[in-house]
């Protein structure tokens, strides 16, 4: 419902993330942004690959709020205009723009009701595939009522346009088997591959390897079951050349050698190409580490 409420919205390991620091920073709460950093910054030293997230954490809260403000409304105006509803918007300050005592008259969300909601025009949200080898691609993705939804579904020459131009985008494909397959490109920085098989889910994480052109290197990958319940979690700690898994119900992480193949991606991140490739190279892992899918 605030600002400050929307970097708890999700799991621990996304608070992280630039978009929720921003949030707590633009709500005037820097010093829980700057304690949430600190904790994880210990609680994740064990990892090596965690730690240029935690250096963009605390550059990210060296800088002047308001310029974090202005460049946020910035993003407002584009996003507007791309969604088609900027007749409708009307720029509000955010809370670090204008003194505590004021923040709950001029930086509050007015309060409406929800019923009945308006229907949407045609264009705003899409279905994901349903024939194999059809893809969507659109700006965000979420789910509602238990369902994958696209939201700004553009065309293929509009979604290699601003992926090209580093923005983020989303594709979706189904291959032959009838699994969905979703990546979110993050301008050209990382890519997070969701698979969908029945009520199963498969999360995988890259991050662009900025000293080789081409590479991505896999950070993790998490099977989830029924209800999002964890089944494993295979994270590849490529500094060191090992992989850590954690089972369900398993206590701590068992440590292997890293296969080379387990830690390189190469790809060209194209959105027409990733899955085949992101499925063949899966398969592998999940064959070499005697891992299953779900019944």
């Amino acid at each position: 419902m605030s600002l400050g409420d929307f970097p708890q919205s999700r799991d621990e390991a996304y608070q992280l993330r630039p978009e929720r620091l921003k949030a707590l920073i633009l709500a005037g709460a820097t010093s829980t942004a700057e304690a949430l950093v600190e904790r994880r910054s210990i609680q994740w030293r064990e990892y090596p690959q965690t730690l240029r997230l935690i250096d963009e954490a605390r550059t990210l809260l060296n800088r002047d709020p308001l310029s974090i403000a202005s460049e946020c409304h910035q993003h407002e105006e584009i996003t507007v205009k791309k969604l088609k509803i900027d007749r409708y918007w009307e720029q509000a300050p955010f809370p670090i723009e204008v003194p505590s005592s004021e923040r709950a008259a001029l930086a509050s969300e007015a309060v409406f009701s929800i019923a009945p909601w308006p229907e949407l025009p045609p264009g705003v949200i899409e279905k994901p595939p349903v024939h194999p080898d059809q893809i969507v691609f659109a700006s965000n993705e979420f789910i509602r009522d238990a369902e994958l939804k696209l939201l700004s579904p553009m065309s293929e020459e509009d979604a290699m346009s601003e992926y090209l131009a580093g923005g983020s985008i989303v594709t979706t494909y189904r291959d032959d088997s009838g699994t969905l397959w979703l990546s979110k490109f993050h301008h050209k920085q990382s890519v997070i591959i969701f698979n969908f098989r029945g009520n199963s889910r498969v999360t995988i994480i890259l991050l662009r390897d900025d000293s080789r052109d081409g590479f991505y290197r896999v950070l993790s990958v998490e099977m989830h079951g029924d209800e999002f319940a964890e089944l494993w979690n295979l994270f590849i700690d490529s500094q060191k050349g090992v992989q850590k898994l954690r089972r369900a119900g398993m206590q701590g992480m068992s440590e292997s050698p890293l296969n080379p193949a387990d830690g390189d991606f190469r790809t060209e991140l194209l959105p027409n190409r990733i899955a085949a490739g992101v499925k063949d190279w899966l398969q592998q892992v999940m064959q070499r580490q005697a891992l299953d899918w779900p019944d």
